[in-house]
């Protein structure tokens, strides 16, 4: 049974008409986990896939390769291509088919249209995830790359309604809304396992830091990392949607990619699993929203500690960049004379905080919660002067 949970962006709207507070809180069950501890690490294993709703075959692939370090065993080329076209397909699905089904479009999109498509990408992800290794995986993949392919009309149809949202915003709060990008690289096992050991890392699952601060993982850290420091401070709604798209046209790439390539950090020493000591090891694998990493340590062949940490615990961190946009979002709609007591106002507020929550991608529903205010209203939501 999938673990339950969520996060809540909270926007304390004060009575007094100041600046709101904002706070994102996490009830994601980091240490779900745990229940796996005592169990035997076969049955530890296979039930990891079950405990998660998305990414649950990165999840999966990442908990057995911490399990193989862990008991010294070493996988075959041909296992580590299939685990990496299932990755990648998995990712690939996470990515589009919400913006194909849920995201605005700036286009006129029939319903029907968009149910196929969603469909299209789910079933053609199916085969790749039950077809497994040789020539059929890779058939399933190249099929998989002809759906995402398919349905790039429609994902660019989202993202030019987020371009339109990023200039609308900018109008209303009198600037572009602030989302600078810090990005976290992706993490070879060895890299992860340092990690761990790290003094500055923060707390561990729930809230980590990266060489002491909060840093974010995903396609948007992807983008900058690829093109240089000078679109860090640019990522907005619009740089993260367009992101969003090129990481689709990065997995088509290597979804038809010739056989035997393998997608790995770049000078990883140990790119996917990792073990300094008999009966500890650590496997990462690259999810929808960025490096997912398992720690696992056995006694007797059971399960004495398992730890997870997941991209959705790097980009929602509660000092990080999702909250803080969604404070300069409510001050700047102050900023421009918007009363968010008054409904109009905070449907204005509301609207903003959607779409954060649809770039920033958690991989778990985020509530919004907005504090109301018994403050004067007008017909357009601006305050009484």
């Amino acid at each position: 049974m999938p673990v339950s949970g969520g996060l809540s962006l909270r926007v304390s709207l004060d009575p007094q008409g100041q600046a709101p507070r904002v706070a994102l809180r996490s009830q994601r069950p980091v240490e779900a986990s745990r229940v796996l501890i005592g169990k035997p690490v076969e049955a530890a294993a296979t039930l990891i896939p079950l405990l998660f709703s998305l990414c649950g075959h990165a999840q999966g692939i990442a908990a057995r390769r911490a399990v193989e370090a862990a008991l010294g065993q070493q996988p075959s080329q041909e296992q580590e291509e299939t685990r990496q076209r299932i990755v990648a397909t998995e990712a690939a699905q996470e990515l589009a088919v919400p913006m194909v089904l849920d995201w605005p479009s700036a286009h006129r999109i029939d319903e029907a249209q968009r149910v196929n498509r969603a469909r299209a990408l789910r079933a053609a992800a199916a085969t790749v995830f039950a077809c497994g290794q040789g020539t059929d995986g890779q058939s399933a993949a190249r099929h998989m790359a002809d759906a995402i392919e398919r349905a790039m009309g429609l994902v660019d149809g989202a993202v030019e309604a987020a371009e339109q949202a990023d200039a609308q915003m900018t109008a209303l709060a009198g600037q572009p809304l602030e989302m600078p990008c810090r990005p976290l690289p992706p993490l070879s096992a060895q890299q992860g396992a340092d990690l761990m050991r790290d003094p500055a890392a923060g707390v561990l699952p729930q809230a980590p830091l990266w060489r002491g601060a909060p840093a974010e993982s995903g396609p948007m850290a992807a983008w900058v990392l690829r093109r240089g420091e000078s679109d860090a401070g640019r990522a907005g709604l619009a740089m993260r949607a367009q992101a969003r798209r090129q990481e689709l046209i990065d997995i088509t790439q290597f979804l038809r990619s010739p056989e035997g390539q393998i997608v790995a950090p770049p000078g990883a020493r140990a790119p996917f699993a990792w073990s300094e000591e008999k009966g500890c090891g650590l496997g990462v694998a690259s999810s929808a929203r960025g490096t997912l990493i398992h720690r696992v340590r056995l006694e007797k062949g059971q399960v004495a500690d398992w730890m997870i940490i997941a991209p959705t615990e790097w980009t929602c961190h509660p000092a990080g960049v999702f909250p803080q946009a969604a404070q300069r979002w409510a001050e700047g709609l102050m900023g421009q004379g918007y009363d968010l007591s008054h409904p109009a106002g905070q449907g204005l507020l509301r609207q903003g905080l959607e779409w954060l929550v649809r770039v920033m991608d958690p991989c778990v529903p985020c509530q919004i919660d907005l504090t109301p205010l018994g403050a004067n209203e007008t017909e357009d939501g601006k305050a009484h002067a």
